[in-house]
C-alpha cells in the first residue's frame, strides 16, 4: 500500500467522484426524514476507509469533497445551510447527540483520529505485543524487515516502572522516508493542538490519551493498548474539550465569550436534553414519523435558529386587535398568541394520552380527567359543599390518576396510594420569566445559575396544588381547623401532592419525567407478556427488554413534545396578515365555524339576508352542482317537485 500511495492519491479525484451523494444517481428518497436518517448513519461515514488506511496528508483534499457534498445535503434534509450559521451553531452541530448536538462530524477533522487508530489496529498485530491484561501474543508477521521498520520489542513494554514507553520510536526515526511516519507526526501534532486550543486548562484532563508523546500514540502511560476504540476514544477526548469550550462561553465568570451567539441560541443550548434530541434518532413509525414540514421546524428550534415557516411573515401581525403580536423570526409570538382553536388544549391532549398509554404498558391502573378525587378523604359536610357550589370553578381535576402506583414511604408509612400525574406544555414566553437568559441581569454578588424553563413551571405546578387545597378548606370547610382538603392531598397521595410532567418549547422535559420513564420502562420489562421482546442472540446490556421500552417511551415522548413545538406554528400560518385589522379579522373568523354568526368585519355573502339572491345561486351551486352550468337545468322546478 505504501509503494502505490502516490498512485491513490492521483485517483482520489475519479472516487471523490464516484462518492459524492450529490453528483451520484440515487433512488428518491420519501421524506426528509429518511434522507437525514441516511446521513447520519451512512454517508457521512462513507469516506472513513480511506481516511483510516491512508495518511492524513494524503486525504485531506478526498475528505474536504465529502464533507461539501454532505453540507448540500444536510441542507436538503435540514433546510439548514452550515456554511451560512454563526460559528457557535455550526460547532454545535459537529457536536454527537449526546452533548447536544447533530451527530454530523466532518471527516477533515476526523481523519486524524481514524489513522492513528487504523494504526494501532493494523500494525501492532503484525509483531509480538502484551495486551493490557498482561497476554503476550504471537505476532503475524514477526520477519526481520518488520522488526527493523517497527522495533523488535516496541510492543512489549519494559518491566522497569521507571522506563517511559516508546512504541513508535524505531517507526518515527524513519519519517523523512516513510508516508506512514509522516501521518502519524502530522495526526497526533494536528489533534494535541486541536485540544490544547479548545481544553479549559483549570480543568485537568488526566488519562487522555493525547496528553502522551507522538512516540507513544495511541497507547496508555504504560505503553499497552486499551481497550476500547483508539479512535472513538480520540475523538470522544477532541469532542469533549469542544463542548466544555461551548459550554464556558456561557459562563461570563471565566473569560470572555469565544462566540457570537443569539438569544435563542443560548435558550435552545441550555434547555435541550435527552428527549429534545429523539428526532434526530427516531425511524419514520409510528413513534417518531413527522412529515417535511414539521421535522424542518425540529431542526431549527432545536439549534435556536430563525423558523422556515416564518421567512415570509416577518414583521407582521397575529391575533386579536387588542392582543396582536409581531411576528418574530423564531415564532415564538406566533406559538404564544391566544387563539381559539384549541391549539393549545390539542397538545396538552396529545402528551396526556401518549402518558396514560406508557402507563398501562407498565401494568399501571390509569384513569383521565379525574373529577371527585377527594370524595371519601374529607368530611360528607365539605365534601357535599365541594361538589354542589364550587366544583367548576374551583375543582381539582388531575390530569391522569394511577391507582395501583408503587408504594411511596411518606408521612403514613410505607404504603401503596394513587399517583397523580399533571401534564403541562410550555412555549417560549415573551417576558422571559421561565424561559430566562441567565446572561441577562447578573451581577457580581449574584452568579448566572437558575433553574431551566420546564423545571420551574413543574415546582409552580406541583404548589398549584398545595394552593387550590387551601382554597378549598376556606370555602367548603371554613370550620374545620384541621384542614381536610390539604391533609387528604398530603397524606393520600404519592409524595403528598402531584407529580408534574412538563414539556417545553424545545422538545425538553423536566427531571420528573425521566424518573416515571426509567420506572415505567422497569415495571414493563418485567410483565411476562414483554420478557420474551428481546431475540435470544442480543448479549449486550442494551439489548435487554428494559433498554428497549426505555427507548421505545424515550422516542415517543421525544418526538411527540418536538412534534407538538412546531405543529402550534405551522397551525397558526393562516392567520397571519400584514395589518393588525387583517389579523384581528381572521382571528374573530376562526374562533367559530357556525354559519348562523355575522360579523361586520367578514360578511358571508352566501348567508347575508340583504341578497336572498346571491344565497339561493350559491344554494343551488351547492346542491346541484353537477347540473349548475347546465342550461336546461331549472332549480325553481326542482324544489317544487
Amino acid at each position: 500500500m505504501l509503494q502505490k500511495s502516490e498512485q491513490v492519491a492521483a485517483d482520489f479525484k475519479t472516487i471523490g467522484e464516484r462518492m459524492n451523494p450529490v453528483t451520484v444517481t440515487a433512488p428518491e428518497i420519501p421524506s426528509r426524514q429518511c434522507l437525514w436518517l441516511l446521513i447520519l448513519k451512512c454517508l457521512q461515514h462513507s469516506g472513513n476507509y480511506l481516511a483510516r488506511h491512508l495518511p492524513p496528508h494524503i486525504t485531506q483534499a478526498f475528505c474536504s469533497k465529502l464533507d461539501t457534498s454532505l453540507t448540500k445535503l444536510i441542507q436538503i434534509a435540514t433546510q439548514i445551510n452550515l456554511d451560512d450559521v454563526s460559528t457557535f451553531t455550526a460547532a454545535r452541530a459537529r457536536l454527537p447527540l449526546k452533548m447536544k448536538g447533530m451527530g454530523v462530524r466532518k471527516l477533515e477533522d476526523r481523519r486524524h483520529a481514524e489513522y492513528v487508530g487504523g494504526m494501532v489496529q493494523g500494525l501492532v498485530p503484525l509483531l509480538d505485543h502484551e495486551s493490557i491484561d498482561g497476554m503476550m501474543h504471537r505476532g503475524r508477521r514477526s520477519n526481520e524487515p518488520c522488526k527493523r521498520w517497527l522495533g523488535e520489542n516496541s510492543f512489549c513494554p519494559d518491566p522497569n516502572p521507571d522506563s517511559i514507553p516508546t512504541p513508535w520510536a524505531t517507526l518515527l526515526s524513519h519519517e523523512d522516508e516513510s508516508e506512514i511516519a509522516k501521518g502519524l507526526t502530522l495526526a497526533w501534532t494536528t489533534m494535541q493542538q486541536a485540544l490544547a486550543s479548545a481544553h479549559d486548562p483549570a480543568v485537568s484532563c488526566r488519562g487522555f490519551l493525547l496528553n502522551e508523546d507522538k512516540t507513544n500514540a495511541g497507547f496508555n502511560s504504560s505503553g499497552l493498548q486499551i481497550k476500547r476504540s483508539v479512535t472513538q476514544k480520540l475523538t470522544t477526548e477532541n469532542e469533549k474539550a469542544a463542548y466544555d469550550c461551548i459550554r464556558r462561553n456561557f459562563d461570563e465568570e471565566k473569560g470572555a465569550p469565544s462566540y457570537t451567539t443569539t438569544k435563542h441560541e443560548r435558550l435552545a443550548f441550555r434547555n435541550c436534553d435527552d428527549f429534545s434530541r429523539m428526532f434526530l434518532i427516531s425511524l419514520p413509525g409510528i413513534l417518531g414519523i413527522m412529515n417535511d414540514k414539521v421535522i424542518s421546524e425540529c431542526f431549527a428550534q432545536y439549534l435556536g435558529l430563525p423558523s422556515p415557516a416564518m421567512r415570509p411573515f416577518v414583521g407582521q401581525y397575529i391575533g386579536r386587535a387588542n392582543r396582536s403580536q409581531v411576528v418574530d423570526e423564531n415564532g415564538n409570538s406566533v406559538a404564544n398568541a391566544l387563539l381559539s382553536g384549541a391549539d393549545f388544549a390539542r397538545g396538552h391532549d396529545v402528551m396526556k394520552l401518549i402518558c396514560r398509554d406508557m402507563f398501562k404498558k407498565a401494568g399501571l391502573a390509569t384513569a383521565v380527567e379525574v373529577k371527585n378525587m377527594f370524595h371519601g378523604l374529607v368530611p360528607e359536610e365539605a365534601m357535599r359543599r365541594y361538589v354542589t357550589d364550587f366544583e367548576r370553578k374551583d375543582a381539582v381535576i388531575p390530569d391522569i390518576m394511577i391507582h395501583n402506583f408503587p408504594p411511596d414511604a411518606n408521612a403514613v408509612g410505607n404504603a401503596a396510594v394513587p399517583c397523580i400525574i399533571e401534564i403541562k406544555t410550555k412555549r417560549v414566553d415573551k417576558t422571559g420569566n421561565f424561559y430566562k437568559d441567565k446572561g441577562e441581569n447578573t451581577s457580581a454578588d449574584r452568579p448566572t445559575v437558575g433553574k431551566r424553563a420546564v423545571e420551574t413551571v413543574a415546582i409552580n405546578a406541583r404548589q398549584s396544588y398545595v394552593y387550590k387545597c387551601g382554597k378549598l378548606d376556606k370555602k367548603c370547610a371554613p370550620d374545620d381547623p384541621t384542614e381536610p382538603f390539604s391533609r387528604a392531598l398530603s397524606d393520600n397521595f404519592h409524595s403528598g401532592g402531584a407529580h408534574p410532567m412538563v414539556f417545553g418549547a424545545f422538545g425538553e422535559c423536566n427531571k420528573k419525567v425521566k424518573w416515571l420513564v426509567t420506572l415505567c420502562a422497569q415495571l414493563a420489562a418485567a410483565r411476562t407478556e414483554n420478557s420474551s421482546m428481546t431475540p435470544h442472540e442480543a448479549r449486550s446490556a442494551k439489548g435487554s427488554s428494559f433498554h428497549i421500552i426505555l427507548s421505545q417511551f424515550k422516542r415517543a415522548l421525544g418526538c411527540a413534545a418536538s412534534r407538538i413545538a412546531a405543529e402550534t406554528k405551522l397551525r397558526r400560518t393562516f392567520l397571519i396578515r400584514p395589518t393588525k385589522q387583517g389579523a384581528d379579522i381572521a382571528a374573530r373568523s376562526a374562533a367559530s365555524n357556525h354559519y348562523n354568526r355575522f360579523s361586520g368585519h367578514s360578511p358571508h355573502w352566501f348567508h347575508s339576508p340583504e341578497n336572498e339572491d346571491a344565497f339561493n345561486d350559491f344554494y343551488t351551486y351547492k346542491t346541484h352542482y353537477q347540473n349548475f352550468y347546465d342550461d336546461s337545468f331549472d332549480p325553481e322546478s326542482e324544489r317544487e317537485e
